[in-house]
Parts: structure tokens; C-alpha cells; sequence
């Protein structure tokens, strides 16, 4: 049980109770890290009410949610204690080893897109067989004395491209199998020598191990008597984690010491990290502040104004926070689809609606509804809020004789219903107004800047699809386009606050994001963070890790955010990361 999060076990809790009349305590066989899914997880009861296996296990599924099912239920001798009697635990840990993710196992398993030799790694794995103390291989919270475990047994095979580690031992520390298999991959690119790992266990040292990769374990509990069990599935993406980091030094980089980062903005100088219970920023010197919890299961996120707006999707629950706490949290009456920020304040809100298929509400900065507009048969995916808070746009998408369709409308709120609109036979995902009332309308075929309810700019995207965009506060835009469709062959883009070309430019290479302020243009590859001034003039170019996701430029210093953390480079330097204050 966890104060601060719904969990399994209180579910359970709240069914027997509702079932049985009275409050039975469940006993589990384990606890699990955030981002594990239990397979044959046995759990047990006492009970003095008189009721069948059968007619128990039908009534549990009759109440639980349909996130977690009963398969099994069994009379065990009184002194049955699921934990106590737990014989071995083991896990499966998934990576798609292509070079394509796969959107079926987007958040069941790590995508590494790099040559994997899993006979290779199978041989190094042994070394972990045996009895050993783990102190270099589990996180630093582990709060555990007595880190000495027993791996009984520990395989990496490979099925076409998925690739499968499988260990069993008597216990794990925290993230203990997720360091393991970090480490295997830094000997794979080759960062830690091959026939290294009994140094590192003798080590104790957990700096000599990798920093936790963020990906899905399945944790199967072998108990005494297979008591019940419960299938591999994605029910449990957000459990509860606390998200914490070390700094080293007295600046970057910024390890993330746990692995629940859902993701990370730019809000003025400073970047603020979104947890899966927590968030927090960072300022220049990585000094973290402003921590706030959360209970939001499927976050979005979106800033403008040195303010954030954070919004459960599927779900009632937002706020608005500034870098230091929390300036407004309230509940929808509809589930959530999207929302905006104004520079203002201004708060656009898009849920389901209650007459119609959507609804968008907008409110002033002290909260008030100022505009409603209901969509009656499509539904909201973006949503945007002008510098001045009076105007809004939003893209709506529908389907009619089986194709979808996008249609953008734009309001203006002295009015009621929208002042223009705009139809597509593509998705339009983005939108962002620039200087004055311009709106920039974005997809993987459009590009258009809109005034006056007029385009007057629409980018040919017949054969370079839009890959990348990203607005700064200021409303200056970098783009990435893939040239004929390749994911190795990229043109970059960069338009000013009104929306005209300053320059382009072309890479040879997979870019995994794009950043811009007033000054410069930074580009992300599998390689290399390159930096362009606004002249299109490349002025630095540092080598990055492969774990990297994201950059964040803010003059003279880029940010870039990755699996382990956030580390900072100058914007004009070559190959030289920042390792202390900036």
C-alpha cells in the first residue's frame, strides 16, 4: 500500500471488502518497481466468511477494475504466507532490437535500433550467476543492508528482433535488473570491455555500473504452491515512483537517479521534468526546485509564459503550475482531451462534452469562463491560445466514408462561434500562434502560417514529410523534414516570429529533435548535437550519448535530455559537454 498512489493491493483491499462486508488485509509476494508487470503473482487473504474458491474469484472479477483480473483462487493451509512461502522470483526484460520502433511494444520494451549480439552478451550474462554482493548494481535509495542475492539462472536469446534477458535469483535489489542489463548494453557499444563484469561486482561500486534504462520489466513470482497468476500486459505504465536525481559536482550533468521521467520542457531558463508522481525543475546549475506531486496517470504537458499546464488525457484532474508551486488545480466535469496556455494566462481546456463529441472551455487568468465552443461531431486533439489570450484555434479530426479528415477552426472570443475555418484530408496534429495572431498549422504534410483568416504561407510537403517542429516562447520555428520521405537525409528549416524562411540547411543523418531561440538552431542526431546561428552557419558541434532524446537551447548553453538525465553542452563548442556551473 502507497499513500500516495492507486495500487493493486488496494484495489484488491477495496474489492474483498466490498465483497466480504469487512476489510481483510492482503498479503502480496513482492513489491515491484515502477514500470514492472506482475505475472503469476500470488497474494493471500483470511477470511472467517463462508464462500466457495469459485464463487470468490467470480465475485472479484465482478468488481475490480478491468485493468486487473482474478484468474485463480484456492483454499491453502492457514499458516500460507505469500511472501514468506515465495520460492524464486524471475524477470523478462524485452528490447526491439531494429531499426523501426515497433508501436506494439511502445512501453513493453526498450527500442535499440543499434546491432545487438545476443550470443555475445548471453556469454557475458554468466557472470552474474552464483552468489554475489550487488551494491554496484542496484540504485542508490536502495535502503537494503544486506545486498548479497543468489542468481540461479540468467539467459539473453534472441527471437527475430526481439531480444530477451531472463535472469532468476532468490531476491532483487531496487533496479537491480535494470542496471544489469544497462551494463550488458555499455559492453555491447563498447563503453565497458568485454570480460569486465566480475570486476564490477567485486567492485561494490555503483558508479562502475550504467545509469537505469527506462523500459518495462515483467517480474514473474515463482511461488510454493503457483497460487494464482496474473498475464503479461501494460496495465501498470504508470506506477508510483519518485523521481529524484544527483548532481555531480555543482552542475551538469543531472543523473536521473530513478527512471519514471515521462518528459521535459524549456520554461525560460530553466527546464521543468515531469515525473510519473513528481514534478520538479531545474535551474542553470541544475539545482532542483519547486517539487510538487501529482497523481495524473497519462500526463501531457505544454508551457507558455513561464507557467505550465498539466493535464491528465482520458482523465478529470489539471493544474497550472509556476516553477515553484502550483497556481491552480481543478477537475473537469468530462474526460480530457487537450489544452493551451496563453502567455497571459489564458487556459484553454478541451474534454469530452456532454451534448456533443467535444467541448472547448476557455478561461481568463483569475479562472473565469470567458468562452465555450462545442464540437458536435469531431473530436479535439490540439489546441492553441494567442500571446494576447483573445483568440484560441483548435484541430479537430473526424472520419466520413471510412477516411479521417482534420478541420482547424480559429476564434476569436468576442464572438461565439469560430471567425475562420480550415479543411484537411490529413491530420493536423499542431498548433502554435507566432507574432500577433499568426497560427501555424502543422502535420506530417502541412506547414502553414495563417493571418487574417487568410494562409499566407502553405510549404510544399508532396515529397518532404515534416518529421520535426519545434516554437520557441518568442514563436520562432525550427523544423525537420525528411528529403523524399528518408529517415537518413534531413533538411532544417528556421522561420522567424512571423513566420518567414531564414535559412535552410541538410544532414546526413537521423535527427531525433530540434530546438531554437532568438540566437540559435540546435539539432539532435543518433551522434551528434550540431548548432546553427541564424545565418544557417553551423558554429558547434558536440558528440552525444545514444540514450539521448531531446534538445533545449537557451543561448549560449544547450540541454539535452536523455534516458539518464540531462546534460548541458555549449552552444558554439566541439565536441565538449559542460560539466560544471554555466
Amino acid at each position: 500500500m502507497q499513500p500516495n498512489a492507486v495500487t493493486v493491493q488496494s484495489r484488491l483491499q477495496d474489492a474483498a471488502e466490498q465483497i466480504l462486508g469487512v476489510r481483510e488485509s492482503v498479503t502480496g509476494c513482492s513489491r515491484t518497481d515502477a514500470h514492472v508487470h506482475a505475472d503469476m503473482f500470488c497474494c493471500n487473504l483470511r477470511t472467517e466468511k463462508e464462500i466457495t474458491p469459485e464463487k470468490l474469484q467470480t465475485a472479484f472479477n465482478a468488481v475490480l477494475p478491468r485493468d486487473i483480473a482474478v484468474l485463480s483462487v484456492r483454499e491453502v493451509p492457514l499458516g500460507f504466507h505469500a511472501r514468506y512461502d515465495c520460492t524464486g522470483k524471475a524477470y523478462r526484460y524485452l528490447i526491439v532490437n531494429r531499426a523501426v520502433r515497433d508501436p506494439f511494444f511502445e512501453n513493453r520494451a526498450l527500442h535499440y535500433p543499434w546491432t545487438l549480439d545476443a550470443e555475445a552478451l548471453h556469454r557475458e550474462a554468466q557472470s552474474f550467476l552464483g552468489t554475489h554482493d550487488f551494491s554496484a548494481f542496484c540504485a542508490s535509495k536502495c535502503a537494503v543492508e544486506d545486498k548479497v542475492r543468489e542468481i540461479r539462472a540468467c539467459s539473453v536469446y534472441r527471437n527475430g528482433d526481439l531480444v530477451e534477458f531472463r535472469v532468476t535469483g532468490n531476491g532483487f535489489l531496487y533496479n537491480m535488473v535494470r542496471i544489469m542489463v544497462g551494463t550488458l548494453l555499455e559492453i555491447q557499444n563498447g563503453k565497458i570491455a568485454y570480460g569486465e563484469l566480475p570486476n564490477i561486482l567485486d567492485s561494490r561500486d555503483r558508479q562502475r555500473a550504467v545509469c537505469i534504462i527506462s523500459v518495462l520489466l515483467i517480474l514473474v513470482v515463482i511461488a510454493a504452491n503457483r497460487f494464482g497468476n496474473i498475464t503479461f500486459s501494460s496495465i501498470s505504465d504508470y506506477a508510483d515512483t519518485v523521481i529524484s536525481g544527483t548532481k555531480r559536482g555543482d552542475g551538469y550533468p543531472y543523473y536521473f537517479e530513478n527512471t519514471g521521467v515521462r518528459n521535459v520542457l524549456s520554461v525560460g531558463s530553466d527546464l521543468f521534468v515531469i515525473g510519473d508522481d513528481t514534478t520538479f525543475s531545474l535551474d542553470a546549475t541544475a539545482r532542483r526546485f519547486g517539487e510538487q506531486q501529482h497523481t495524473l496517470s497519462s500526463p501531457i504537458a505544454t508551457a507558455a509564459g513561464g507557467r505550465v499546464l498539466l493535464l491528465d488525457v482520458g482523465e478529470n484532474s489539471y493544474r497550472v503550475l509556476s516553477k515553484t508551486k502550483i497556481l491552480l488545480e481543478e477537475q473537469s466535469a468530462q474526460k480530457l482531451l487537450t489544452g493551451a496556455l496563453g502567455k497571459d494566462g489564458t487556459l484553454a481546456v478541451a474534454a469530452r462534452g456532454e451534448a456533443s463529441q467535444s467541448k472547448l472551455t476557455v478561461y481568463n487568468k483569475s479562472h473565469k469562463e470567458i468562452f465555450v465552443w462545442n464540437c458536435a461531431s469531431e473530436n479535439i486533439i490540439a489546441a492553441a491560445v494567442s500571446d494576447n489570450g483573445k483568440r484560441a484555434a483548435v484541430s479537430v479530426v473526424g472520419a466520413q466514408n471510412g477516411e479521417l479528415y482534420s478541420k482547424v477552426y480559429i476564434f476569436d472570443f468576442s464572438y461565439n462561434e469560430p471567425i475562420a475555418s480550415f479543411s484537411y484530408d490529413t491530420i493536423v496534429s499542431g498548433l502554435s500562434f507566432l507574432a500577433g495572431d499568426r497560427l501555424l498549422l502543422t502535420g506530417k504534410n502541412i506547414f502553414t502560417v495563417v493571418e487574417d483568416k487568410t494562409p499566407i504561407l502553405e510549404e510544399d510537403l508532396s515529397l518532404n514529410t515534416l518529421s520535426c517542429v519545434y516554437t520557441d516562447d518568442s514563436g520562432c520555428t525550427a523544423v525537420t523534414l525528411s528529403k523524399y520521405g528518408s529517415a537518413a537525409s534531413k533538411i532544417i528549416r528556421c522561420y522567424d516570429r512571423k513566420g518567414v524562411l531564414q535559412f535552410e540547411t541538410e544532414i546526413a543523418e537521423s535527427v531525433k529533435g530540434v530546438s531554437c531561440d532568438a540566437a540559435y538552431v540546435s539539432v539532435l542526431t543518433d551522434r551528434y548535437l550540431y548548432s546553427f546561428n541564424r545565418k544557417g552557419e553551423q558554429v558547434g558541434r558536440s558528440a552525444v550519448d545514444a540514450d539521448c532524446i531531446r534538445p533545449f537551447t537557451d543561448g549560449r548553453n544547450t540541454y539535452v535530455y536523455a534516458v539518464s538525465g540531462i546534460k548541458c553542452y555549449k552552444t558554439t563548442a566541439v565536441d565538449e559537454p559542460v560539466s560544471a556551473q554555466s
